[in-house]
């Protein structure tokens, strides 16, 4: 795989955040009507069937198309390969979904169970298809595309959820928005990408890809196992209203990291992958994302849980106060993750996914002992032992990244130090300003107004270059594609 340039990443990233900021922007509105029309208890149902849904996506969709993206010299014999297997997986675990729905209905004693699984899982089809469409789109650096995408099913499934919200469709409004989030981007991407599967299968190009996508499938299936569990845990012992409180504090955080994260996951394994034969070249590109990332998702975190209890009262009501401590507990726990995600993607660009998987499986034993430890302790408590596993799962992810990256545990913690600092006293001052006796809404304008003073304005004093870099890629974005738009006016 060639090369990609500096440009083609910059605009590439650019893409990938308009993408993750629009589509997230407009399924959090979509959120916070639907919390309006529904209540806890429609969520909490929808997250016991997504238990399930969640983890059959992960054999459908995850390891072998990360493997596409990976592979130097992907053909097209490999694409309608990985396309044919996916389906395949997807029709086989949609029949073993379809009979074990009644058994799923009465574990949780909920007879509406049965019939949200059956047509839930339907999602499986189109999100195996989807997920080759994605790779050869990443893979070919065509995340305009993506953004296009996106962005029309973020639109299209929130109004038809909150149709069948306003309709009296209660728990199903969730179930026709999950539906749609996979079918409408499949759809699009037929008509806007110049790829067109052959349905041809090759045996030897699914055991080529095999060897590194099993380690990334495992360690995927890892994570989706343990997200759900916990979740299956909450909605067994507790009840489906606490579930559904318990997710909706996650969903904030996790919009927020999904939005940066999540944008810089999906541009930097091919860009890794395009350098994967120049090691000097991996380190640098690793930190200066590490760097980016930190930027960004320190402040956030930290802000979220600052400014939660303004946030929650104002965006969803009184109905919703008792997700404001799940609000908190994720943000810090999520803050953890930016050197994870960022340092994984860089083992996997150069073909480790072994060390990755390993990583995962110490990271999940982790956080299931810790997890099993809280339950007798509440859902709160729960909640917290996340933030413990994430601070561990951070420490022992610094090791291997000095052994597979080069990456300098001085480096590391180099890396980390101005921005958690910058965060932790801007957190301070808008939990400050919350003790104003004043309106929810004004109370978070200004917080927020304060929080990015504060947070520049100690960045500016601890002389961290991140912001200048940040403006300097925005810069090229911006110049690139004016020398584009006038390129067209020329040609036309």
């Amino acid at each position: 795989m060639a090369e990609v340039s500096k440009h083609t990443v910059i605009t590439s990233l650019a893409w990938k955040f308009l993408e993750r900021g629009s589509a997230q922007l407009v399924s959090f509105v979509v959120a916070l009507v639907l919390a309006r029309l529904l209540g806890p208890t429609d969520y909490g149902t929808v997250s016991l069937v997504l238990v399930f849904t969640a983890i059959a996506l992960v054999f459908v969709q995850g390891g072998f198309n990360t493997a596409l993206i990976q592979k130097d010299g992907t053909s097209e014999e490999d694409y309608s390969s990985v396309l044919v297997f996916s389906l395949g997986m997807a029709l086989g675990i949609y029949a073993i979904l379809f009979l074990l729905a009644p058994a799923v209905s009465d574990f949780y004693g909920n007879s509406e169970i049965c019939l949200i699984l059956r047509v839930m899982a339907l999602i499986l089809m189109p999100g195996a298809y989807n997920s080759v469409q994605v790779a050869y789109a990443q893979k070919s650096f065509q995340f305009k595309k993506l953004f296009v995408a996106n962005l029309f099913t973020a639109i299209c499934s929130g109004a038809c959820g909150i149709a069948l919200a306003l309709a009296g469709g209660g728990v199903w409004a969730l179930v026709a928005q999950q539906l749609g989030n996979q079918l409408f981007v499949c759809i699009v991407l037929v008509f806007t990408l110049h790829w067109r599967p052959r349905f041809g299968f090759s045996l030897s190009s699914i055991k080529e890809l095999f060897g590194f996508g099993v380690n990334v499938l495992i360690g995927d299936l890892l994570v989706q196992i343990f997200l759900n569990l916990r979740n299956l845990i909450v909605g067994r012992i507790f009840d489906a209203a606490t579930l559904g409180l318990f997710n909706r504090g996650n969903q904030f955080p996790t919009a927020a990291m999904t939005a940066v994260t999540g944008s810089m996951q999906e541009v930097m394994l091919p860009t890794f992958s395009g350098v994967q034969d120049n090691p000097d070249r991996v380190l640098t590109i690793a930190r200066r994302s590490v760097r980016a990332s930190c930027f960004a998702i320190f402040p956030l975190m930290f802000g979220l849980a600052a400014a939660a209890s303004p946030l929650v009262l104002l965006l969803l009501g009184d109905s919703w106060t008792g997700c404001i401590p799940y609000l908190r507990i994720f943000a810090i726990a999520y803050s953890f993750q930016p050197i994870q995600i960022v340092t994984a993607q860089a083992m996997r660009g150069l073909g480790d996914s072994k060390t990755t998987l390993k990583l995962e499986i110490i990271r999940k034993t982790d956080e299931l002992c810790l997890m099993f430890a809280s339950i007798p302790f509440g859902p709160i408590a729960l909640a917290a032992s996340s933030i413990v596993a994430g601070a561990v799962s951070c420490a022992v992810s610094l090791v291997p990244n000095v052994r597979v990256l080069g990456y300098r545990l001085r480096d590391q913690l180099a890396d980390l130090a101005k921005p958690f600092i910058g965060s932790v006293v801007m957190a301070a001052c808008v939990l400050m300003v919350s003790k104003l006796s004043i309106h929810e809404g004004a109370v978070l304008v200004l917080q927020i107004i304060v929080g990015v003073i504060v947070y520049i304005g100690t960045m500016v004093v601890l002389k961290d270059g991140t912001m200048a870099a940040v403006f300097d890629g925005v810069k090229r974005f911006h110049d690139g594609s004016a020398r584009h738009t006038k390129k067209h006016i020329k040609k036309g």
